[in-house]
C-alpha cells in the first residue's frame, strides 16, 4: 500500500522510512526469554500484555537488569527480517532507511544495536537513531513501521505516516498468531 500510494512521491521526493528494531527486525522477546531461561510467553496466543516478564513473576527492572551490549548483539532476526529489509531497500533505497529505537537505559544499546545491524543487515550504526520520542523524527515525507500501537499513533499525529507491524501484544496480534506467511502478506500490502 505504501508503495502504491507513494510510488510517485518516492521518486519525486526522498521518502524516509523509519523502522523500529525490536519486534520488527530483531526478536527482543525471544532473546530476553533465552537470557532468563524461560519460555517465550508469546508462544501462548492468549498472552497479550506488553509486560510479558510478569508471566515470569518478574518486574520490568528485574527482567531488564542483565541486558547488556552482548545481549543486543546476540538477538536473532525476526523470521521476516531479511525479506522485509530487502523489499524496503528495493522500494525506498538504503540511504532513505533509518532504524529508530528507544531501548533500555544503561544497557549499551547503541553500541550493541549498531553491531547487530552490521552483523545481520547491510546497514551500519550510522543508520541507527536512539531516543525515546520516535515521533520527533516524523515529517510529511516519512513513514514508521513499529510494533507498538502508541508509537505509530504519536508518529502519525506528528505528521508522518505510520504502520503497525503485527506483534503479539498489539492491535494486529491476530495476524501475528496466524503465522509468518500472514505477517509477510500484511507487510507486503503495507509496502
Amino acid at each position: 500500500m505504501l508503495y502504491r500510494v507513494w510510488k510517485s512521491e518516492i521518486r519525486e521526493t526522498s521518502m524516509i522510512l523509519h523502522l523500529d528494531m525490536d519486534g520488527v527486525v530483531a526478536d527482543f522477546v525471544a532473546g530476553l526469554s533465552e537470557l532468563h531461561q524461560r519460555q517465550n510467553p508469546y508462544l501462548n496466543p492468549h498472552e497479550t500484555r506488553w509486560g510479558f516478564y510478569e508471566c515470569w513473576g518478574m518486574t520490568e527492572q528485574e527482567a531488564y537488569a542483565p541486558v547488556n551490549e552482548e545481549f543486543w548483539i546476540g538477538l536473532k532476526k525476526t523470521p521476516w527480517c531479511d525479506w522485509f529489509l530487502q523489499s524496503a531497500t528495493y522500494l525506498f533505497e538504503a540511504e532513505n532507511i533509518f532504524f529508530l529505537s528507544k531501548p533500555i537505559a544503561r544497557s549499551n544499546a547503541y553500541e550493541g544495536k549498531g553491531e547487530w545491524l552490521k552483523r545481520n543487515t547491510q546497514f551500519n550504526i550510522d543508520r541507527l537513531l536512539i531516543g525515546k520520542p520516535k515521533y520527533a523524527a516524523a515529517h510529511m515525507n516519512s513513514a514508521l513501521f513499529d510494533d507498538n500501537d502508541r508509537n505509530v499513533t504519536e508518529y502519525i499525529e506528528a505528521g508522518g505516516r505510520g504502520i503497525v507491524c503485527p506483534g503479539p501484544f498489539n492491535s494486529l496480534r491476530g495476524i501475528y498468531h496466524s503465522g509468518e506467511d500472514a505477517i509477510r502478506g500484511y507487510l507486503l500490502e503495507q509496502l
